[in-house]
């Protein structure tokens, strides 16, 4: 394979976040050599009419399905709060009234709000257990300490996004609920047997494979009963055995930021880059770093080059991530008219209405230190 196909090739196993709130030379030249998509994070928004023109112009540049991703959990972990975008409580307070319609309604505003702005992908919900009052990264993201209701409500929220058009994402399989440290610094080790873990932390996951939503996204964790070598984002036995062939996921893998300190401060980019589409994802995220980014993508060049990623894997990237480009990515559509039309107050005032008429109603404090935030 010549050297330009190898990097064409990389490039689309890639999801590029980037500076800037307009498009640029960069992202021109990114989206010429062949990057899959991109992710949106507060760096890259002023005002929801801003975020629409921005998704706009990529897309009409692009000429070709391109991924627009974006974080909008709810509470604290939510990129767009600027009004008409409606700002949900934290999961775990929208989780204990633990009904599922309202999960669902809350999916569904939170998907016709991305879909009016043209993203494609929401990276939620959290399939993560309430378990460890010590894990501060992940909290309140969580719906509940229950693993029944947890997929329950979880796939409620899903559920409601996609039927609005936009792709969800089950985070962090296969659960890292009980994790002492926060993955953006550290590389968490959870010791819960295989017994344990099946009885809890994977039941939300193989609800979510099972009912063939879009997209998992697995954690930079390792599960020692399980795999002592990789976290679970570069294990192939979680990836490929569990994931694909035990829960029989038929969607796309994505990997969670490479350049997070569980995965830098353990191995190169170059290394981890490449591993983590042999072990079975299908896009890596890269949020941050430009050096880390040409590392990664170089890496994986090289690795196609020179064949030491498999053509049955990198075909199966490329196949998983056509399915979800088919059914989810949206092209160049003017939709901000749809913002604080008749159907959107409609959606927002019966689930504010169903929200208020619920004890935990009272959600509004002072946010957390967002950790996902780069």
């Amino acid at each position: 394979m010549q050297e330009m196909d190898a990097r064409h090739e990389a490039m689309q196993l890639c999801l590029f976040g980037f500076d800037g709130t307009e498009l640029s030379d960069s992202l021109r030249r990114q989206m010429d050599e062949g990057v899959a998509g991109f992710i949106l994070f507060g760096r890259n928004m002023e005002s929801p009419a801003q975020v629409a023109k921005l998704v706009f112009e990529l897309k009409t540049y692009a000429q070709r399905p391109l991924i627009l991703a974006v974080d909008q959990e709810g509470g604290r972990v939510a990129r767009l709060r600027t009004p008409p975008i409606t700002h949900l409580p934290p999961m775990r307070r929208l989780g204990k009234p633990t009904e599922p319609y309202l999960a669902q309604q809350a999916g569904a505003l939170v998907g016709f709000e991305l879909s009016a702005l043209g993203i494609d992908w929401n990276l939620a919900p959290v399939l993560d257990i309430d378990t460890n009052p010590d894990n501060t990264a992940i909290g309140d993201r969580c719906f509940h300490s229950q693993a029944g209701q947890v997929a329950q409500l979880g796939l409620a929220f899903a559920r409601g996004l996609e039927s609005q058009g936009v792709a969800s994402c089950a985070k962090h399989f296969p659960g890292q609920g009980d994790a002492q440290q926060d993955s953006h610094f550290f590389l968490p080790s959870i010791a819960h047997d295989e017994a344990f873990l099946r009885s809890r932390e994977w039941i939300p996951f193989a609800a979510y494979a099972k009912a063939g939503l879009a997209a998992v996204m697995p954690a930079h964790v390792r599960y020692q009963a399980m795999d002592t070598a990789w976290p679970s984002s570069l294990s192939p036995t979680l990836l490929r055995g569990l994931l694909r062939e035990e829960m029989g996921f038929e969607g796309l893998i994505v990997a969670d930021d490479m350049g997070m300190g569980a995965i830098m401060l353990n191995w190169p980019m170059e290394k981890a880059a490449v591993q983590a589409i042999a072990a079975g994802s299908n896009l890596l995220l890269l949020c941050n770093s430009a050096q880390q980014r040409k590392q990664a993508v170089d890496a994986l060049a090289k690795a196609i080059a020179e064949g030491a990623l498999s053509k049955e894997q990198r075909q199966l990237s490329h196949e998983k991530r056509k399915q979800f480009c088919e059914r989810f990515v949206k092209g160049a559509l003017q939709r901000f008219s749809m913002l604080d039309s008749a159907e959107h107050r409609a959606l927002r005032e019966a689930f504010w209405d169903n929200w208020k008429a619920c004890p935990e109603s009272q959600f509004l404090q002072p946010l957390q230190k967002d950790p996902t935030a780069p």
